[in-house]
């Protein structure tokens, strides 16, 4: 699968905008004179802003980790010229770029790298409070993506980012290679089953004692029902915080853990006190999942669908066809 073995695609030139000549008053007329300049294009943005698509995109800051990915993969990682410091790190990116605090960047230093476009997750204004507003008044376009609750949306995010940047063409075609891939995996390891049946399934982002999950309303949620499962805590919405007695009465069948930080995400849930009663616990149906491709909302999803699939339905490959 392609986006398990990422190739960066091509960049497209962009074309450059003509320059139309001032010409002063002149008792003699010219064509020049008549000429105007055309009016800048606008666009609603993925957060419902009016906002301008920039003439160029030479110079691109991306305050996401998610949108860099992106970026990256539509080829623009040489146009970055500065990211937020959870992008640091990624793969593709130029060395030695500035980072920036998603809540509490440096205006000054940020306003004097003069980006033509600075893409900011929709989290920045979760206070009430935005950040960038010193940036985007002094005249630079700043455009905000929220975090994308479904497959669907990740999708749009993928396409406006491609229209802002001029990478059309380039951002349908990972939104075609990323269905495709969709459809593969479905195909190859999920068969129809009756719902009563379905396994249940706890996904862990955050662990004991404060651990953390997601009910409906998130994209992690669809790709569990995608795979003909059930998310114990799909009578809640969003992000949700959850005790261990709750998962301890839902006895999920499988479990799946995307935290990154610990040593041995799988053997601390196994090794819980008190967890020794749960189904996936007693079954070692615990599974870790890539913490980047489970946690930002962009076409790598398809990474975690994989490893999710693999072991809700593991399936012989047979690897000659």
């Amino acid at each position: 699968m392609k986006f398990l073995n990422i190739k960066r695609i091509s960049l497209t030139l962009i074309t450059l905008l003509l320059l139309f000549s001032v010409v002063g008053c002149s008792n003699k007329p010219t064509e020049k004179a008549d000429e105007k300049k055309p009016e800048a294009t606008t666009i609603v943005d993925r957060e419902g802003n009016t906002i301008e698509i920039p003439k160029k995109t030479d110079k691109i800051v991306s305050i996401s980790p998610s949108i860099t990915q992106t970026l990256i993969h539509l080829g623009l990682a040489d146009k970055i010229v500065a990211i937020d410091q959870y992008s640091a790190g990624l793969e593709g990116l130029p060395e030695g770029l500035p980072t920036y605090d998603i809540l509490a960047p440096d205006v000054e230093s940020l306003a004097a790298l003069e980006p033509d476009i600075l893409f900011a997750t929709g989290m920045t204004q979760a206070e009430s409070d935005d950040p960038f507003k010193p940036v985007r008044d002094l005249g630079i376009i700043i455009t905000y993506i929220p975090s994308a609750t479904s497959i669907s949306a990740i999708k749009e995010d993928i396409n406006f980012l491609g229209k802002m940047t001029d990478t059309s063409d380039q951002a349908k075609a990972i939104v075609d290679e990323m269905e495709k891939e969709i459809d593969a995996i479905l195909e190859t390891y999920i068969t129809p089953i009756d719902q009563e049946t379905a396994p249940t399934v706890y996904f862990e982002i955050a662990e004991a004692p404060h651990m953390y999950s997601f009910g409906t309303g998130t994209f992690l949620n669809e790709m569990i029902e995608l795979l003909d499962a059930k998310n114990i805590l799909a009578d809640q919405e969003s992000w949700v915080s959850v005790t261990e007695e709750a998962v301890i009465a839902k006895n999920p069948d499988i479990i799946f853990t995307n935290v990154g930080y610990l040593e041995s995400p799988v053997e601390d849930v196994l090794n819980r006190k008190g967890w020794d009663v749960i189904t996936a616990v007693q079954d070692k149906s615990v599974y870790f999942i890539d913490q980047q491709s489970s946690s930002q909302p962009n076409e790598y999803i398809v990474e975690a669908l994989l490893q999710m699939a693999q072991a809700i339905s593991p399936v012989e490959i047979d690897e000659e066809n």
